[in-house]
């Protein structure tokens, strides 16, 4: 009886104390103005659940902080740098909480910025960094999903499901460079897998970007790069107008180089003069232009996610790095790819750096 007692006291205890969700704090910086004001947020990098469990609705367990570094490669230094090492096919990401739920980022007429290190980074590699309109709970009420705490909820512009907007601030290596907006069309209730992107390497500046002193930007050194989501009106509540992207590097201000047709950014005239004429027919339906497929999302938040993935096949990421898009496959192409994120900083546009 006592032997019975005890494993039913036992049985409610194990009941009654869940698994506690692990992640890995991290700083992210909120300015206010240009300067030193900015001050520190507490937030937490979530693996996504799919590293411990097959199921998002019964999953009830997270990676441990240990294995962020074991088997993922994520590691946390300062509080606000991140590595991520990669050394096989696939790779890893992590989306950025707060609380019970993911970090929502309210991105028009704001800028976000990073440094970054990526020497290591080769062909068939890509370090980037996404806003996706994943749910703040990570699909807990919708879909009964575990929740945010678990990893759940992802969902890109790709065309396999689930498809939401995405908006790739980086998609790079240390050889090339890209960023990229992938719209939804509400009518349709598709998302432009295609999407609509800035590679200075095809679109005529081939020493814009990559390794050594001849770049503009010289891969083999840290850099950062300032993201800005300039608004039709000036103010928060605007409609997205374009997208621009600056670098920093040796206290030098780099801009975005001019391509054909006098763009430096992002924006319906860009995708309209560079990419609406090579989508595949009936593809247009796909694609609404940033204006009206970013903007709802944007007013509604989107999370924020760090990855590194792809593989030692320098082929891998041909859409990325090889001819026309960029000069691979290059030798050596070191298998031990790692990238460093830090300091990054969040605010109205101009405040970051």
């Amino acid at each position: 009886m006592v032997h019975i007692m005890y494993a039913a006291i036992c049985l409610m205890v194990a009941f009654a104390t869940p698994v506690v969700p692990q992640g890995l704090d991290f700083t992210l910086y909120i300015c206010t103005s240009p300067g030193i004001n900015c001050l520190p947020e507490q937030t937490i990098l979530i693996a996504d659940y799919s590293n411990v469990c097959e199921d998002q609705i019964t999953c009830d367990e997270t990676l441990s902080q240990e294995n962020y570094e074991k088997q993922l490669g994520i590691t946390i230094t300062n509080s606000d740098s991140m590595t991520f090492s990669h050394y096989q096919k696939g790779g890893s990401r992590v989306y950025m909480a707060s609380g019970d739920k993911y970090r929502m980022f309210y991105l028009l007429n704001r800028e976000i910025t990073f440094d970054v290190e990526m020497s290591t980074v080769g062909c068939g590699r890509n370090a980037a960094i996404d806003f996706t309109g994943m749910p703040a709970d990570g699909g807990q009420a919708d879909f009964g999903y575990a929740g945010a705490l678990y990893g759940t909820g992802f969902c890109d512009g790709q065309d396999d499901p689930p498809n939401c907007v995405e908006m790739d601030i980086i998609e790079s290596n240390s050889l090339a460079i890209m960023y990229t907006a992938h719209p939804c069309n509400a009518t349709s209730g598709k998302c432009s897998a295609y999407g609509c992107g800035l590679n200075p390497y095809p679109l005529g500046h081939k020493d814009f970007y990559g390794r050594g002193s001849n770049y503009t930007v010289d891969t083999t050194k840290p850099f950062t790069i300032i993201t800005r989501f300039v608004t039709t009106d000036g103010t928060d509540t605007g409609d997205l107008k374009e997208v621009q992207q600056l670098y920093v590097q040796n206290g030098q201000m780099i801009s975005t180089p001019q391509v054909e047709g006098g763009f430096s950014s992002l924006s319906d005239e860009f995708c309209d003069y560079h990419y609406k004429p090579t989508l595949p027919p009936g593809y247009e339906d796909y694609f609404h232009g940033i204006t009206d497929g970013l903007t709802p999302d944007m007013k509604k938040g989107m999370v924020l996610i760090f990855s590194l993935w792809g593989d030692v096949d320098d082929s891998f990421m041909w859409w990325l790095d090889q001819e026309p898009y960029g000069p691979c496959p290059i030798e050596p192409n070191s298998p031990n790819s790692t990238v460093t994120y830090s300091n990054v900083r969040y605010g109205p546009i101009g405040s970051t750096a």
